[in-house]
């Protein structure tokens, strides 16, 4: 028989976008004041719900800031280009 990969559960992708579990696995648990969550099954909705309650296992992901194009070195310009204003 060969052996059959078992996949461990993961958060849904519009969740994991946005968080990550800390402290738990995703799959079935059961949290003090907030009861049974599986945090395979949760939506977004769901996720921001729990997080403004206190749960302590959802941490946000740092977002690295996109540069402001006027933040962005400007290309050199040959030597006889003219830069357009």
């Amino acid at each position: 028989m060969e052996k059959s990969e078992r996949k461990e559960p993961e958060l849904k992708k519009e969740v994991a976008d946005k968080y990550e579990l800390k402290g738990v696995t995703a799959g079935l648990h059961h949290v003090p004041k907030f009861g049974e969550i599986n945090f395979s099954e949760l939506d977004l909705a769901a996720a921001d719900k729990l997080k403004k309650r206190g749960l302590p296992y959802l941490v946000e992901k740092e977002i690295a800031p996109v540069p402001d194009k006027a933040d962005s070195p400007k290309k050199a310009l040959p030597a006889n280009a003219t830069q357009a204003n």
